[in-house]
């Protein structure tokens, strides 16, 4: 793992692309019941698959006419698929090939047009257009790795990568584009204009646009529309040219890599290319410098992002406490490769038991780490002098050097 590949993963965050929408045709309102707002999915081509909100985590079902898509609804495509999702006329998504989106809001307010519409892009490229733009209290809300959106303009182009970073390319109107990291404080505010594009990493910087658009990608190859029976794992004869996803053999499917050039995409090889579930809580990872030792909090394979967390010192006062921390002290390397260390936080000063009344915390991360088993190696370089509480009242001298080393072991997928 390089400096560029660390940088780019660090942290998942979302973006969110928020505009105000309301529905019309021939200069009338609609208004659409609660219990009658659902999408339509159009398959286009390739292997177009829907996932009901109800049903089994891995039950996709292959879609090869148009499929009502309710709330929490989720859509995939593999490396030939296209297909357009409509809510109604004038807001539409074109999802294009190794696409994974989920409609995690659907809804729509009784007698008004005020509705929210909320999507959760997990990776591939999309294409939104939403030409109808009233009124503050309608919503339509992309979440995607990154940043925070506010979109002021009506059409525009997403990139997810495996990794966490994303492209946003304005076609018409303006985004203002916001980057946040994993505690929702702002570290830069851009806004972009039709004709410009802006790179949001992992970690949540926002990369000021060029004076011209992304290259947005030409047209899939045209495909033909995938048979019903594709995507049940097995590979009948009438499927052998026309379901990779069945019949093809990916050999290195599972190694971390997702590799479009040998048939992978969210479909056939979801373990390579899908991101962690990084939704929820990270894994706590606890540094114990005195025990030499780390504990990791639920028990590994880790199946996320890594939070890291130790403390510093047994002071005796506060005030001796705040005076001898150095964020500037402390160094990551993962198998061998030095972190960034912009994530670093101090968690203040924090009382613990009666032997270490006063002590000093940090976090790193979260840490979002490639497959496989990795060591982790944390490295104290003391700043100043100073001695502690307990245990024989041990002295630290400027200059000491601690490194603490510790495995763990990151599965893929979600």
């Amino acid at each position: 793992m390089n400096g560029q590949w660390s940088n780019g993963i660090v942290r998942v965050i979302g973006i969110v692309l928020l505009l105000a929408v309301t529905v019309s045709a021939g200069g009338s309102q609609i208004a659409i019941g609660q219990g009658d707002f659902v999408a339509s999915l159009d398959p286009v081509q390739g292997l177009i698959q829907h996932h009901a909100a109800n049903a089994g985590p891995d039950d996709w079902q292959t879609v090869t006419t148009r499929q009502q898509v309710s709330e929490g609804d989720a859509v995939r495509t593999d490396a030939r698929g296209l297909a357009t999702l409509t809510f109604f006329e004038g807001v539409q998504v074109e999802i294009r090939p190794g696409s994974q989106i989920v409609v995690n809001r659907l809804s729509v307010t009784d007698d008004t047009v005020t509705f929210q519409i909320g999507l959760t892009m997990l990776v591939g490229e999309a294409i939104h257009h939403v030409e109808r733009i009233v009124g503050p209290e309608s919503s339509y809300e992309v979440t995607t790795p990154g940043a925070s959106l506010v979109v002021r303009g009506t059409e525009f182009f997403t990139r997810v990568s495996t990794v966490g970073v994303t492209d946003v390319s304005v076609i018409e109107g303006a985004v203002a584009v916001i980057g946040l990291n994993p505690a929702r404080v702002v570290t830069g505010e851009f806004v972009a204009e039709a004709g410009q594009t802006v790179t949001i990493s992992a970690v949540g910087d926002v990369v000021e646009p060029g004076k011209t658009s992304m290259t947005l990608p030409d047209r899939p190859d045209e495909a033909e529309l995938a048979l019903r029976s594709c995507g049940d794992g097995i590979c009948q004869p009438e499927e052998e040219e026309r379901c990779i996803a069945d019949c093809a053999e990916l050999p290195n499917c599972g190694d971390g890599e997702c590799n479009p050039q040998e048939d992978e995409d969210p479909v056939t090889c979801p373990a390579d290319c899908l991101p962690p579930d990084v939704s929820g809580e990270p894994v706590n990872f606890h540094w114990f410098w005195a025990e030499r030792r780390c504990d990791i909090d639920p028990l590994p394979p880790v199946r996320g992002a890594v939070l890291m967390q130790w403390g510093v010192g047994c002071f005796d006062s506060a005030a001796h406490a705040n005076a001898h921390p150095h964020p500037a002290d402390y160094q990551l390397t993962v198998d061998g490769q030095a972190w960034d260390m912009g994530g670093l936080r101090q968690t203040g000063v924090y009382t613990s038991d009666p032997y270490c009344p006063w002590s000093w915390g940090f976090e790193l991360g979260p840490l979002l780490l490639p497959p496989g088993q990795h060591t982790l190696t944390l490295t104290e370089t003391i700043t100043d002098t100073w001695t502690t509480l307990g245990a024989g009242n041990r002295g630290r001298n400027a200059g000491d050097v601690v490194t603490l080393q510790c495995e763990v072991e990151v599965v893929r997928g979600r």
